[in-house]
């Protein structure tokens, strides 16, 4: 009877695949595996380990079947001495080696900071549709963004969607003062703090302001003692041939 291997077993490396059912140990590398085989005596065969000199590589066993398992933890060469016994006593052993190969390291990814670029908002006016994109860096994506305060008017019709556009239609003049944060899909997060400016709607008027003289109408009750600020118009309703004053409009006008 002897064993049928050679004198050197090929080289078990990490990265080696092995069925999950024949390898259920943790460690720092995936499992690796081989099988020894036997010829000749009587089936079935039992296995076992006699010595070991070299690295002994730790997180290794050896199944009465004959097979080497397990999670390598250290690297180096062992030189295994391996019996085998069949079903009559009869014995054979061999002496093998495997090389078990070191990990391989990689580089972690350094990821830059989050941090929240926008550093000012674009002012808006009352009841007209507003609507701006805040900015991040770094981290890693996809964002998700959220007011966490604000001072100041707080202008109702305004909101920050997850994506990080603020958006609506102001219903109140004033400054606001938001803070702002971003989380990151690591769980980085960020602030800052930002200022809104909304001014007031401007006022149109479909009326023409009127300057009346000597002594003003029912319809438009000014006089030339108190004239409109600013008249669209001037009717001189005193004797023909006087002028409005030039201080009221630029234009005089002669009935």
């Amino acid at each position: 009877m002897r064993i049928a291997a050679d004198p050197e077993l090929p080289p078990m490396r990490p990265n080696f695949s092995v069925p999950p059912s024949v390898l259920d140990r943790p460690g720092t590398c995936p499992p690796c595996s081989a099988s020894l085989a036997a010829t000749g005596g009587t089936t079935p065969y039992n296995w076992a380990i006699t010595s070991c000199s070299g690295s002994c590589n730790t997180g290794l066993g050896f199944s009465s079947a004959g097979v080497l398992f397990g999670t390598p933890a250290n690297a180096g060469t062992s030189t295994f001495t391996f019996a085998v016994t069949d079903a009559k006593g009869q014995t054979a052993s061999a002496a093998l080696n495997i090389t078990i190969a070191a990990a391989s390291t990689s580089t972690p990814t350094t990821t830059t900071p989050l941090a929240i670029s926008s550093s000012t908002l674009p002012s808006g006016v009352v009841s007209t549709a507003y609507s701006t994109s805040l900015v991040a860096t770094g981290g890693t994506t996809p964002y998700t963004w959220a007011i966490t305060s604000c001072s100041g008017t707080c202008t109702a019709g305004l909101s920050l969607s997850q994506a990080g556009v603020l958006s609506g239609t102001p219903a109140s003049s004033g400054a606001s003062t938001y803070t702002v944060g971003v989380t990151d899909a690591t769980g980085q997060t960020a602030s800052a703090t930002l200022s809104l400016a909304i001014a007031a709607a401007a006022t149109t008027s479909s009326n023409a302001n009127y300057f009346v003289s000597p002594t003003g109408s029912d319809s438009n009750p000014c006089s030339q003692s108190s004239p409109r600020a600013a008249p669209d118009h001037a009717f001189n309703l005193a004797s023909p041939g006087q002028t409005v004053p030039a201080i009221i409009t630029s234009r005089q006008v002669r009935l």
